[in-house]
């Protein structure tokens, strides 16, 4: 599957060259940027989606855009936060119930390649690699950590696409971003597990986002 879209990545750029060579409004910023989404990640695998549910993504990450087209290492920072397929749960008088949480951290690298299709509108495919954790957590406001967590972590690679406008200002992009990415993990399952405690698995964690993007061109 990854093959495939690599074959693809690879397709459009060339492409995308042909279609907008020249283009007088398409400049090259050579500054480093910054990047702030937030949005929703979905699983796609049976597996994966019986062990954890959809949740939201905050990530934060820098770049350097090395020409007009290409952005070298934007290195983000990703954090979400979910819930198990099954839960626990532990009841408090003064503070209600309380439901066990899934918080996902990781650190994507990517590759971009960017390109305008037309005025004040540009798009972006990428590609890269990624590290990340699932861990869970039951907290009381007072008493603090009511159980074990259970974790799972691993690498994997990632392909994405977005598109962005400069209407609004030169400096700060406005835009839409799809990410997929395609994980093996090993460690605890995040569900309570229905049979065997604290279950020891190697699992192919797929996930996709969608998210609504802040891109900042910093410097003058």
């Amino acid at each position: 599957m990854m093959k495939n879209f690599f074959s693809l990545f690879i397709l459009l750029v060339g492409l995308n060259s042909i279609l907008i060579a020249g283009s007088p409004s398409f400049e090259n910023p050579k500054r480093f940027t910054s990047e702030f989404w937030f949005g929703i990640r979905f699983p796609v695998a049976d597996q994966t989606s019986d062990d954890m549910l959809s949740g939201f993504s905050l990530r934060f990450g820098l770049g350097y855009q090395l020409t007009k087209h290409f952005e070298l290492f934007n290195l983000a920072f990703d954090f979400g936060s979910s819930s198990p397929q099954n839960p626990d749960y532990y009841y408090d008088y003064y503070y209600g119930l309380i439901q066990e949480s899934v918080n996902i951290y990781g650190f994507p690298l990517t590759m971009r390649y960017r390109f305008q299709f037309k005025d004040q509108l540009e798009g972006f495919v990428g590609a890269g690699a990624a590290y990340y954790w699932f861990i869970t957590r039951l907290d009381h406001p007072y008493f603090g950590e009511l159980k074990s967590s259970r974790k799972r972590h691993g690498p994997g690679t990632l392909v994405e696409a977005g598109v962005f406008t400069d209407a609004f200002s030169d400096k700060l992009l406005v835009g839409l971003i799809s990410n997929f990415t395609y994980l093996k993990t090993r460690g605890k399952t995040l569900t309570k597990p229905a049979s065997t405690v604290d279950e020891k698995v190697t699992r192919i964690d797929p996930y996709l986002s969608f998210a609504l993007c802040l891109r900042y061109y910093l410097g003058k």
